[in-house]
């Protein structure tokens, strides 16, 4: 039952505890707000009156702007959950006061000042609330779980409803500020014993910590602000937010007139709000827990994000038409319903897609600046318009509110998946091939722009750019890239002086010995590099000195420096050196690897004596030990040849490694094989998983055929390698000199085996048999192979045609929208190569009752199918195949 629940709420089974204490957690906050809403609400109408809650409204501003920057000060340099329980204690102080105020005193000023200290807290918890969340999921649980979470947090406030409901009339409602007072600390004790077992938030990044602590935290806001203000998706967002909460406070407003109306005394009044929350909330919860997920997947956010500004829209014109109590339930239900189940959520999973560094700064900006703003204007109109008796002169300013908010909605929408984009980029690659095309030819508003990007405060993100400075502009990027590693650490400051090797340093002498003078010996053994091959020659102490190094890198060092001198005494002491470090241990050696090109300066003699030491030290260091043998192959792979080294059951046996890095260093080493051992090695490494082996294999495989095109071209001619490396050999010929018509016949050959793969899975899928496991494996594994080669047609035909053209069609098929495939097949039909386009074409719009047409009937029932799988040059297919042959037909199966 409780793994069918999970199921139905689309929890995963590891996720079950942490989704058990968030539920707990909103539960026990939501229902203290449930009755900190429903008691000051009824206190301040009734004690003082509702004429004054537009002034209200605007003295709530400038408090919540204080606030709100004060937490957008700290909200990203405090963990989330030890910034809850300040705010906790703060709220526990300030509400078990206002509870004092008014049992001991007679003074009407306790009733503003509570109700400003409930206005104050549900605005920043909300904020909080979803950073909470962000720094313990990530986006993708986030977006699963979200809804349920604050389906947990509408349970709480159905439980705080009902107390109001039920205990407002007997204690009175001020007395209720005790069991909120209970509720926090009870909240508290679950966010203390629930992180003490578990740890600190998973996704928190503590940012470095600096004595200037207020100049940092203005900073912070600054910092905000700008981002903001450069964002399309928080500029739409802002304005979205200022126009809904004019008509929202225009609308609670509306309702809270008509209810003050209806209900004579303050506990009818808190005893009606106490029921309506709790009716409210429990529909709310139900369309969170059963709804809202399921229409997010089914219509987007982008599109639920429309929702709520339009049924405002519609209970402000249901009001305007007939100022009753019906018209305000309406109201109340739009509010408090639909809100918290569909405009929330979508909210949260659109400042999700903002950079994780600036979510608390964004989040606190708007509730700092745009949110005081919008309360005050709204406020301002209300307490002008409030006098005339006519509620329409206050409702059609606040539909004109909610109509700005439905345009700036849309806005919001179309920056949303740019935004995406551009963040995913920021944090994971830099496709400067695409985005930075011919940024050499640009002016220096450019190279100023990339060099801004260079001291972004993520040192992967830094990196990236200077490397395109580097490419783009490399007469510039001396300067910023040096000043920035002034200010990095060790790691990234050596990751970004290597990226010079190739630039002019000769005027950045200084800097450089500055920066020598602050790094370990790794980091100083990189600037001595570098000033070495720039010709800033050290003297002969110097080199003395760094040959006599107890440091291996340093005395590599030594030895590259030493061959740029003439002194023969040095050159001798560095050959000696050489020879000893390629003897001594894996450091030594490692080091000795970083100077191996060196070898080709030497004499005949010394360069056959240093060659003979690399391969005892290679053959080494090829023994069992995944590290050593990854950093081996490395080096090996720099050599052009290395006579008398067999590497071939080193390779295979690397190239079946799990790890990545491993398999990367095997292929960049397939140019030392032979022939027939060279091409099965090199097809498995460009059909591998991971992109950087598939890479290294085709750099090594051009080092290795004198012809590289022509030999890829008769792989692909002869259906070697599995879809991924055919994949691989296709987008290395293109920009090649071979001919269009080349690939057009590798395009007719694939849509013709994809037409015959069709027909395959029509087989398998449609033939009554006995099934099995395997079975089904294999028509999954046919099914894929069949996607695999209709894209590896379609981008065959990609250098035939103008670019981008087939990678929209591409894109086309792959979505799965029944549009965008006929779309795509239209295109199709236009393309020059009849044939392929044709037979793409039945292949692709071939319906699962149809039976494929074209080389007759090839398969005679799943048997048949299964015997031609077990013959393809395909291992997975042909794996699955075979099994499946030997478990349903033991019998003369061919496996």
């Amino acid at each position: 039952m409780i793994k069918g629940l999970q199921r139905l709420l689309l929890v995963q089974d590891s996720e079950a505890g942490k989704v058990s204490y968030f539920l707990v957690f909103f539960l026990l906050v939501s229902a203290g707000m449930a009755i900190g809403r429903g008691t000051a609400d009824a206190l301040f109408l009734k004690r003082l009156g509702i004429e004054y809650l537009p002034l209200m409204y605007m003295g709530q501003s400038f408090v919540l702007a204080m606030v709100s920057l004060a937490y957008a000060a700290f909200a990203d340099r405090i963990v989330a959950e030890r910034f809850f329980r300040i705010i906790f204690l703060l709220l526990l102080l300030l509400v078990f006061s206002s509870w004092l105020i008014m049992t001991m005193t007679a003074s009407s000023l306790a009733y503003p000042f509570y109700y400003l200290v409930y206005e104050i807290a549900s605005e920043v918890l909300l904020v909080h609330t979803a950073l909470y969340i962000n720094q313990n999921m990530t986006t993708l649980q986030a977006k699963r779980l979200t809804p349920l979470l604050f389906g947990g947090a509408q349970a709480g406030t159905i439980v705080g409803g009902l107390m109001l409901a039920f205990v407002a009339p007997v204690t009175g409602p001020k007395n209720l500020l005790l069991a909120w007072c209970l509720l926090l600390i009870a909240s508290t004790v679950l966010l203390f014993g629930w992180h003490s077992k578990q740890g600190p938030s998973r996704y928190y990044r503590a940012p470095s910590r600096s004595r200037q602590y207020i100049r940092e935290c203005a900073a912070q806001i600054t910092q905000g602000i700008r981002y903001t203000w450069s964002s399309a998706l928080l500029r739409a967002s802002s304005a979205a937010l200022f126009f809904m909460v004019v008509a929202f406070y225009v609308l609670s407003y509306s309702v809270n007139r008509v209810y003050v109306q209806t209900f004579p005394t303050e506990a009818e009044l808190a005893g009606f709000f106490g029921m309506l929350t709790a009716a409210t909330s429990a529909l709310a919860l139900l369309m969170q827990l059963f709804v809202t997920n399921r229409v997010i997947d089914k219509f987007g956010v982008r599109r639920v994000n429309l929702l709520f500004p339009l049924t405002t829209v519609a209970a402000l014109g249901g009001l305007a038409g007939s100022f009753t109590l019906p018209f305000a339930l309406l109201g109340s239900l739009n509010k408090d319903a639909l809100m918290p189940a569909f405009r929330n959520p979508v909210r949260t999973l659109f400042a999700n897609v903002i950079p994780g560094y600036m979510q608390g700064r964004a989040r606190a900006i708007s509730v700092a600046v745009v949110l005081p703003a919008a309360m005050f204007v709204g406020g301002l109109m209300l307490w002008i318009m409030q006098q005339l008796e006519n509620p329409v002169y206050f409702l059609l300013p606040g539909m004109l509110s909610a109509l700005l908010y439905l345009f700036f909605n849309t806005r919001m929408n179309h920056a949303y998946a740019s935004t995406l984009i551009s963040t995913l980029k920021e944090r994971l690659f830099l496709p400067k091939d695409r985005m930075y095309a011919g940024l050499s030819g640009s002016g220096k508003t450019v190279s100023d722009e990339i060099s801004r990007g260079i001291h972004h405060e993520d040192p992967d993100v830094a990196v990236a750019f200077s490397r395109l400075l580097v490419e783009s502009f490399p007469q510039d990027a001396a300067v910023p890239i040096i000043a920035r590693a002034g200010t990095a650490d060790t790691a990234t400051a050596d990751r970004l002086l290597k990226l010079l090797s190739s630039t002019d340093l000769t005027t950045q002498q200084d800097r450089l010995h500055e920066l020598m003078s602050k790094g370990d010996a790794h980091f100083q053994a990189t600037i001595i590099r570098l000033m070495t091959d720039q010709n800033m020659r050290t003297n002969s102490a110097d080199v003395g000195n760094l040959l006599e190094s107890s440091n291996p890198r340093l005395c590599a060092t030594g030895i590259h420096a030493a061959l740029g001198h003439a002194n023969i005494a040095d050159i001798r002491r560095s050959i000696e050196k050489w020879t000893n470090l390629l003897a001594g241990d894996i450091n030594e050696c490692h080091a000795a690897f970083d100077i191996m090109t060196d070898v080709e300066q030497l004499d005949d003699e010394n360069r056959a004596m240093l060659e003979a030491a690399y391969r005892e030290a290679f053959a080494r260091l090829l023994m069992p030990g995944e590290q050593n043998r990854t950093r081996t192959l490395r080096a090996i792979s720099r050599w052009q040849a290395i006579p008398g080294l067999d590497l071939r059951e080193t390779l295979v046996t690397a190239m079946d490694d799990s790890d990545p890095d491993l398999r990367e260093a095997a292929a960049a080493c397939i140019h030392h094989l032979d022939t027939t051992n060279r091409t099965n090695l090199f097809l498995q490494a460009a059909g591998d998983s991971h992109p950087r082996v598939r890479k290294a294999a085709v750099t090594a495989a051009g080092k290795a055929w004198e012809n590289y095109e022509e030999a890829a071209l008769e792989l692909l001619q002869g259906n070697r390698g599995n879809p991924r490396a055919q994949r691989v050999l296709l987008e290395s010929l293109f920009g090649s000199a071979i001919p269009p018509s080349e690939f057009g016949k590798i395009a007719v050959s694939r849509a013709d085996e994809a037409q015959r793969l069709q027909q395959a899975v029509h087989t398998l899928n449609n033939t009554t048999a006995a099934d099995s496991d395997a079975r089904s494996i294999t028509a999954i594994a046919l099914q894929e192979r069949l996607e695999q080669t209709i894209q590896l047609a379609l981008l065959a035909l990609e250098p035939m045609h103008e670019p981008g053209l087939i990678q929209t069609i591409s894109a086309g098929f792959a979505s799965q929208d029944e549009r965008h495939i006929a779309n795509a097949s239209e295109a199709l039909t236009t393309l020059d190569c009849d044939y392929a386009s044709a037979l793409l074409d039945k292949v692709l719009q071939k319906t699962p009752h149809k039976h494929a047409t074209g080389h007759g009937q090839p398969f005679n029932g799943s048997k048949d199918v299964l015997e031609w799988c077990a013959r393809q040059t395909d291992e997975w297919l042909n794996e699955c195949a075979s099994h499946a042959l030997q478990q349903l037909y033991p019998e003369g199966s061919r496996g």
